[in-house]
């Protein structure tokens, strides 16, 4: 409770709320629930009542659509105030801040959105009989308890609301701040894709479980009108279980995210052994869902292609933060400061997202190479090994290309230079290299996605995109040519730059 006494959150409710406010939403519940009372019952194929649709919808606009769009420009209204210095230059702490602003700012959306929750119980009650919404009756009690079905569906509206916002505020938070550290104070970012993704986010929890649950309703049955077990790692787990203990997974960590970038800002010391924890937790999360197989040959295969989609996935993440973070030369020169100057743990400090996630990437790569061994006989093992080596080299490639651009084109010309470096090397050669050999484009396909070889197909796909032949000369040589090449222009960009000591703030706070 003792979030709810922060200033940072008091701040935020007085700014959100007036006596007007406070009396308007529960005014148009009011008139939103008189209105549809008097609708017909059914809608369309479903057998609902209008109340209780009107009561989703609401929900779902304030709290999901509006609340991510506050979310979203929370750090913009701070510095378009001219408040965040003096806000990181108080005694503040980085969870009051960060929790404090993310539901200090979306506060009059939780208020409305409560009583939209309030109405949709109402309509619940109506639509289903008292002794199915509520469950058994205590007999000390004069009041039914709640069943586990109707517990599921409020849980699961609360928690669509909380990551819909926590994702929107990360997000916004993130670039609002990269926009403000390069002095950027006349433009300010309108927060438009930090609203995108968070309503994202917040409308597939909405629609997988709400909606999935409780609109497509058989008359007078269960809330779930089917019960189906998620299948985990090898084993079944009950639907409603899994799905609440996954949604506190990722609230837990959003969180924690908003945390770590607040502390960041407030000039604690930040590792990132909480982003590799993340990362780790996350690809060991997603990889269960991987079938296995039943006995036998099929278990091992099974474990395989679970290492293989984790390796994937922290590959794809790893890809994302080179992409992200290349462009920061002021950490890349602090780090590199504190590598001569031996000081290792400060060095870790600065090191960026990307390179944390390699040891995990390596890990996962190693892991399902082991996982792979003695099963020769299996035709996709080979060749997914292959791939797991082709898709480092391709990475390991691309990034030597993306710094080596930042280097070369400073400003504004960087994104141009980012996009036609993609364009060229992903698009335009291949279709000239494979036209210009009249190679069958469902070839390529079978080749880079089916791992399926025709023999018309040789070194061309794997000069081009990852692959997984087994034939090192097509699948790994290509690609590691154009490595030793990009890391070659990139050492010559490193070379042609000056290098002055870099001017190094620290981290003074424990």
């Amino acid at each position: 409770m003792k979030f709810f006494f922060t200033p940072e959150f008091h701040r935020n409710l007085w700014l959100r709320f007036s006596p007007f406010r406070l009396i308007a939403a529960p005014l148009i519940i009011l008139l939103i629930a008189m209105t549809t009372t008097r609708m017909p019952k059914g809608l369309g194929d479903f057998d609902v009542t209008s109340t209780l649709y009107a009561a989703l919808s609401i929900y779902f606009i304030v709290v999901i659509i509006w609340g991510a769009y506050e979310a979203a420009n929370a750090m913009q209204e701070e510095i378009r105030g001219n408040t965040w210095d003096f806000q990181r230059m108080s005694s503040i702490s980085p969870w009051q801040l960060s929790l404090g602003k993310l539901f200090g700012v979306t506060s009059y959306a939780w208020y409305f959105g409560f009583l939209a929750l309030a109405l949709f119980a109402y309509a619940y009650a109506d639509y289903r009989a008292p002794e199915q919404f509520f469950g058994e009756q205590n007999r000390d009690s004069p009041f039914p308890e709640p069943d586990n079905d109707t517990l599921y569906i409020l849980f699961c509206l609360v928690a669509s609301g909380i990551i819909a916002q926590s994702v929107a505020y990360l997000y916004g938070f993130a670039d609002s701040l990269a926009m403000f550290g390069r002095i950027w104070r006349t433009k300010v970012p309108r927060g438009i894709g930090a609203f995108l993704v968070g309503a994202f986010a917040g409308s597939y929890v909405f629609t997988y479980t709400v909606m999935h649950d409780s609109v497509r309703l058989r008359p007078r049955a269960s809330l779930m009108f089917q019960h189906v077990d998620i299948h985990w790692y090898g084993h079944d787990y009950e639907r409603h279980l899994f799905v609440v203990m996954s949604l506190l997974f990722f609230i837990g960590w959003f969180l924690i995210g908003s945390y770590r970038i607040a502390r960041a800002e407030l000039m604690y010391r930040c590792m990132p052994t909480a982003w590799m924890l993340f990362v780790a937790t996350y690809v060991g999360w997603a990889s269960g869902f991987v079938p296995r197989g039943g006995s036998g040959v099929g278990v091992e295969v099974g474990a395989f292609h679970a290492a293989l989609f984790a390796y994937i996935q922290a590959a794809i993440i790893a890809y994302a933060c080179m992409f992200a973070e290349a462009g920061d030369s002021r950490r890349y020169a602090r780090l590199a400061f504190h590598l001569k100057a031996g000081d290792f743990l400060r060095a870790f400090e600065n090191t960026p997202k990307w390179l944390a996630t390699l040891p995990i990437m390596l890990f996962l790569f190693f892991s399902a190479l082991t996982s792979a061994t003695g099963m020769e006989k299996v035709i996709t093992l080979p060749h997914g090994s292959a791939f797991m080596a082709s898709f480092m080299l391709f990475m390991a490639r691309d990034g030597c290309a993306i710094h080596a651009i930042h280097l070369s084109f400073r400003g504004r010309g960087t994104g141009f230079a980012l996009m036609f470096y993609y364009l060229i090397v992903y698009l335009l050669l291949p279709l000239l290299a494979f036209t210009s050999i009249d190679l069958n484009l469902s070839d390529v396909f079978k080749s880079v996605v089916r791992f399926k070889v025709p023999e018309n197909v040789g070194t061309v796909t794997g000069t081009f995109y990852p692959t997984g032949m087994t034939d090192t000369s097509q699948s790994l040589f290509p690609v590691l040519i154009e490595t030793i090449v990009t890391a070659g222009w990139l050492y010559w960009c490193l070379s042609r730059r000056s290098n002055p000591a870099p001017v190094v703030i620290e981290n003074t706070k424990a």
